[in-house]
């Protein structure tokens, strides 16, 4: 179905309210008294269109106008208080007193609630009228009203009926997504539906204007809720989060490319000893020294041998440096192939650095590489030690280090309160822990202003833990309270209502 237009869908000047939890959204919502205007002054014609206008932006404006027309109905649900005290006393008749319709006023023993009637209440209760009237404000239309004073009905006993004009529409799987909390919005919720992540009564609905039936249970994926309800990540962290990967992810990459790697190094080691053994002897006792290609070579040929025999024994990092070596070696070559190449090979710092470092980290990993080094006339007796003398070196001062780092832990000893505050952070970081692949920002934190919007209607059973809920019943009005959820006091729904009256 193709969504109505989204022109100026946030317009500050015009003020309409929408179901988003949008920030524009809810500054117009804090100003939809002022957008009222005064009807007074107005035609029924235009009465009814102003108020149809505000309130089509704000139920249902994805839907089309033609749709709304054919789903909406004059019969409303609604629920009627029985007091049993009223109906021991009258038997209806008192209904037909007066002209037929009724009292003119009902009494004040009428209106009192059953239990407590015979009390003489001297004190009047916080937010209740000490005498309430069923009737509308009285407002003098000879004299000019503010808009305010327009827009204000109070509707002490009355039902709003008309205010469930838009009840049917409360009953779309997109709009009770929206009511359930589960998306920022009707239009997010739809395509929550469209993609597959909301399953109804078990099954997966991708119909967004599927009526739902009471009973009804409606889940929705909660990566998709953490998503639509969680605070988005700035532009710094999402575009970290897509150039490197979390820890254990990065882990398991580097294992699936080691092994590609090891199977490529052991095919090209099995070539590279073919083409090796059909040249003769004297062609290598030409050769010079310093040759970097067969240094290269060389020295790939024993990182390989080393990492196929002690595979087992080598540490991680050695391993992807052995690694990281053979690839780099393997693309030196390539270029040294070519013509000219085999001088900007060998000028190139970086490649030297790489040599020597690898012959220390092979010889620290295999002391009978030196002596390889040596009779094949690769590496000079100078180059050899010292490419050893360091290693020795490095090899102290690691043990060295060791020995510091279990000295400190020895030393330090963390206190009960130390140890409770690192207990909670554990168990806080357990239950939200950061995750920077994910689309949302993490740990996870509501999105801002939603508390202005975090309401949910009598008539769904929501449970956030597993970010489903139930539709019990269909929206129903009852005295001074209508369930379908609207910004628009009682007066502009009777209006809009009204509306859509005319011709049926």
């Amino acid at each position: 179905m193709k969504l109505r237009r989204t022109l100026k869908y946030h317009s500050l000047k015009r003020g309409r309210v929408r179901q988003t939890w949008n920030k524009h959204n809810l500054f117009n919502l804090s100003k939809v008294e002022r957008t009222i205007p005064n009807f007074i002054w107005r035609t029924f014609f235009q009465q009814k269109w102003t108020a149809k206008a505000l309130t089509r932006a704000y139920h249902g404006e994805h839907i089309k106008e033609r749709k709304w027309e054919r789903m909406f109905s004059r019969r409303m649900l609604s629920v009627v208080n029985m007091d049993p005290v009223y109906m021991a006393y009258n038997d209806g008749s008192e209904q037909a007193t007066g002209r037929g319709s009724g009292k003119a006023k009902p009494s004040f023993e009428d209106v009192t609630p059953w239990h407590e009637r015979g009390q003489v209440a001297k004190k009047q209760k916080p937010g209740m009228p000490f005498e309430p009237d069923l009737d509308l404000v009285d407002m003098d239309v000879n004299e000019r009203v503010t808009r305010e004073e327009a827009n204000v009905q109070k509707f002490t006993g009355q039902t709003p009926y008309m205010s469930m004009a838009y009840a049917p529409l409360e009953r779309r799987i997109d709009v009770a997504i929206f009511r359930a909390l589960f998306a920022s919005s009707t239009r997010q919720a739809r395509q929550f539906v469209i993609h597959g992540a909301v399953k109804v009564n078990g099954q997966v609905m991708r119909h967004p204007s599927y009526l739902l039936n009471p009973g009804d249970m409606f889940q929705v994926n909660p990566e998709s809720v953490l998503f639509a309800t969680g605070k988005k990540k700035s532009t710094l962290t999402s575009a970290g989060s897509k150039s490197g990967q979390s820890g254990e992810d990065g882990e398991e990459a580097e294992g699936e490319e080691a092994e590609a790697e090891e199977a490529a190094a052991e095919e090209e080691s099995s070539k590279s000893d073919e083409a090796e053994a059909k040249l003769p002897e004297a062609a290598e006792g030409d050769a010079l020294k310093g040759d970097i290609s067969r240094e290269l070579k060389f020295l790939a040929k024993a990182a390989k041998g080393i990492l196929a025999q002690q595979k087992g024994d080598l540490k991680v990092k050695q391993k992807q440096r052995f690694r990281n070596f053979i690839k780099m070696s393997r693309d030196a070559l390539s270029r040294a192939g070519r013509p000219g190449g085999e001088q900007a090979v060998a000028s190139e710092k970086t490649i030297v650095d790489q040599v020597n470092t690898m012959l220390r980290e092979l010889v620290i990993s295999d002391p009978k590489v030196a002596e390889k080094a040596e009779e094949s006339g690769v590496f000079t007796a100078e180059e050899v030690t010292k490419a050893t003398e360091p290693a020795e070196t490095a090899e102290t001062a690691e043990k060295k280090e060791v020995q510091v780092e279990k000295k400190e832990s020895r030393e330090y000893i963390m206190s009960d309160r130390e140890v409770a505050q690192m207990n909670k952070l554990l168990k806080e970081w357990e239950d939200n822990p950061e995750d920077p692949s994910k689309p949302y920002l993490t740990p996870w934190e509501p999105r801002r202003f939603m508390s202005a919007f975090a309401y949910i209607p009598r008539y769904l059973e929501v449970n956030q833990n597993i970010c489903a809920a139930v539709y019990l019943r269909h929206p129903v009005a009852r005295q001074k309270y209508a369930e379908v959820p609207t910004p628009f006091p009682p007066h502009v729904m009777q209006l809009a209502f009204n509306w859509y009256l005319r011709r049926r």
